[in-house]
Protein backbone atom coordinates (compact mmCIF):
# COMPACT_ATOMS: atom_id res chain seq x y z
CA UNK A 1 0.00 0.00 0.00
CA UNK A 2 1.32 3.35 -0.84
CA UNK A 3 1.40 5.70 1.89
CA UNK A 4 2.33 9.15 -0.22
CA UNK A 5 -1.39 10.33 0.26
CA UNK A 6 -1.49 10.22 3.53
CA UNK A 7 -1.72 13.56 5.52
CA UNK A 8 -1.23 12.72 9.52
CA UNK A 9 -0.10 13.81 12.62
CA UNK A 10 2.40 11.17 14.69
CA UNK A 11 2.69 11.31 17.96
CA UNK A 12 4.99 8.77 19.55
CA UNK A 13 6.59 7.43 22.82
CA UNK A 14 9.56 6.06 22.78
CA UNK A 15 11.43 3.69 25.56
CA UNK A 16 15.14 3.99 24.63
CA UNK A 17 18.56 2.33 25.85
CA UNK A 18 21.70 3.44 24.92
CA UNK A 19 24.26 0.41 25.01
CA UNK A 20 27.99 0.15 25.18
CA UNK A 21 30.33 -1.26 22.32
CA UNK A 22 29.66 -5.12 21.98
CA UNK A 23 28.86 -8.01 19.39
CA UNK A 24 25.99 -6.46 17.79
CA UNK A 25 27.48 -2.65 17.82
CA UNK A 26 30.52 -1.67 17.09
CA UNK A 27 30.58 1.82 18.94
CA UNK A 28 29.65 3.25 22.28
CA UNK A 29 26.34 4.90 22.18
CA UNK A 30 24.34 2.93 19.76
CA UNK A 31 20.64 1.76 20.93
CA UNK A 32 17.36 -0.93 21.12
CA UNK A 33 14.21 1.05 21.59
CA UNK A 34 10.60 0.12 21.94
CA UNK A 35 7.81 2.55 20.94
CA UNK A 36 4.19 3.15 20.13
CA UNK A 37 2.47 5.42 17.38
CA UNK A 38 -0.83 7.26 17.42
CA UNK A 39 -1.09 8.15 13.85
CA UNK A 40 -4.24 10.58 13.14
CA UNK A 41 -5.30 11.67 9.58
CA UNK A 42 -7.59 14.14 7.97
CA UNK A 43 -7.26 12.88 4.76
CA UNK A 44 -5.94 9.12 3.81
CA UNK A 45 -7.55 8.30 0.27
CA UNK A 46 -10.56 10.72 1.22
CA UNK A 47 -10.78 8.70 4.24
CA UNK A 48 -10.39 10.18 8.24
CA UNK A 49 -9.49 8.59 11.73
CA UNK A 50 -6.75 6.95 13.25
CA UNK A 51 -4.95 3.74 14.34
CA UNK A 52 -2.02 2.94 16.63
CA UNK A 53 1.34 1.29 16.18
CA UNK A 54 3.79 -0.46 18.51
CA UNK A 55 7.30 -1.92 17.23
CA UNK A 56 10.75 -2.19 17.68
CA UNK A 57 13.82 -1.00 16.53
CA UNK A 58 18.02 0.08 17.15
CA UNK A 59 20.15 2.90 16.04
CA UNK A 60 24.05 2.26 14.87
CA UNK A 61 26.37 5.19 16.33
CA UNK A 62 28.90 3.93 13.74
CA UNK A 63 27.14 4.17 10.96
CA UNK A 64 23.88 6.76 12.55
CA UNK A 65 21.20 4.41 10.66
CA UNK A 66 18.24 3.30 12.24
CA UNK A 67 15.86 0.07 11.56
CA UNK A 68 13.10 -1.82 13.00
CA UNK A 69 9.79 -3.31 12.58
CA UNK A 70 6.62 -2.24 14.31
CA UNK A 71 2.30 -3.66 13.65
CA UNK A 72 -0.80 -2.11 13.22
CA UNK A 73 -2.74 -3.08 16.35
CA UNK A 74 -5.48 -4.89 15.22
CA UNK A 75 -9.16 -2.55 16.18
CA UNK A 76 -7.13 0.32 16.83
CA UNK A 77 -8.31 2.27 14.40
CA UNK A 78 -11.16 4.94 14.74
CA UNK A 79 -13.15 6.64 12.14
CA UNK A 80 -12.91 5.84 8.59
CA UNK A 81 -9.18 4.11 9.37
CA UNK A 82 -10.96 1.79 11.58
CA UNK A 83 -12.48 0.18 8.91
CA UNK A 84 -9.10 -0.04 6.72
CA UNK A 85 -7.27 -1.61 9.55
CA UNK A 86 -9.41 -3.27 11.44
CA UNK A 87 -7.17 -6.81 10.79
CA UNK A 88 -3.76 -4.38 11.65
CA UNK A 89 -1.25 -5.10 9.28
CA UNK A 90 2.86 -4.50 10.01
CA UNK A 91 5.87 -3.16 8.47
CA UNK A 92 9.59 -1.98 8.78
CA UNK A 93 11.52 1.20 8.61
CA UNK A 94 15.19 1.81 7.84
CA UNK A 95 17.25 5.10 7.05
CA UNK A 96 18.88 5.44 4.02
CA UNK A 97 22.51 4.24 3.88
CA UNK A 98 23.23 7.85 1.87
CA UNK A 99 21.58 10.16 3.98
CA UNK A 100 20.48 8.26 7.62
CA UNK A 101 18.20 11.12 8.19
CA UNK A 102 15.95 10.21 5.38
CA UNK A 103 13.68 7.11 6.66
CA UNK A 104 11.61 4.94 4.99
CA UNK A 105 8.56 2.86 5.47
CA UNK A 106 6.78 0.12 4.58
CA UNK A 107 3.17 -1.24 5.55
CA UNK A 108 1.62 -4.74 4.47
CA UNK A 109 -1.76 -5.33 5.35
CA UNK A 110 -3.32 -8.39 5.66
Amino acid sequence: MALDGLNASVTSSYQMIYLPAGPDFEKDGSAVFVFTDLVESEDFEGRKGSFMTQGTGKFDATTYRVEGTFEIVPRSGKGDLGELFKEGGNGSFSSDGSNPSQVNYRFVLP
